[in-house]
């Protein structure tokens, strides 16, 4: 399930949604093996 969508869940439950601006250099994927290897490796070195 992806942001959106729990996005648009809770905005219909009545529930308040805000957002807090990341830029590109910090965000850090982890939906396949390879990225949050890459994320152990920047959060923790080699």
């Amino acid at each position: 399930m992806g942001f959106p969508d729990i996005i648009e869940m809770e905005r219909k439950k009545g529930k308040k949604v805000a957002v807090f601006p990341v830029s590109e250099n910090d965000w850090m994927d982890m939906g396949q093996l390879p990225e949050l290897e890459k994320m152990r490796i920047r959060l923790y070195g080699e």
